[in-house]
């Protein structure tokens, strides 16, 4: 069973080898658009994170804290599964 910390590990190795993909390939275009959907991502998670721990704080505190190792790996795989799409779609040639 993997824990928190190796499933994190293989999320940033799956988007570390999307960025070699995309280097080795010279594709500056697909590189710029993962930081974009990396930026987007975060920033979305970053928010649900902050809005998850305002409530645990405020709430009774019971139940377990939200981590944010797990909003973390959620943006990068949804990263990742954006720019694996425009990889499979875009024109080949």
């Amino acid at each position: 069973m993997m824990g928190k910390d190796d499933e994190l590990e293989a999320r940033l190795a799956e988007l570390a080898e999307l960025r070699e993909l995309a280097k080795q390939a010279g594709d500056e275009d697909l590189l710029a658009l993962i930081d974009q959907y990396m930026g987007e991502e975060v920033g979305m998670e970053a928010t649900r994170f902050t809005e998850d721990l305002n409530s645990w704080l405020a709430g009774d505190m019971t139940s377990p804290r939200p981590d944010w190792r797990g909003y973390l790996m959620a943006a990068i795989g949804r990263a990742c599964h954006r720019a694996n799409l425009k990889l499979r779609t875009r024109p080949r040639g």
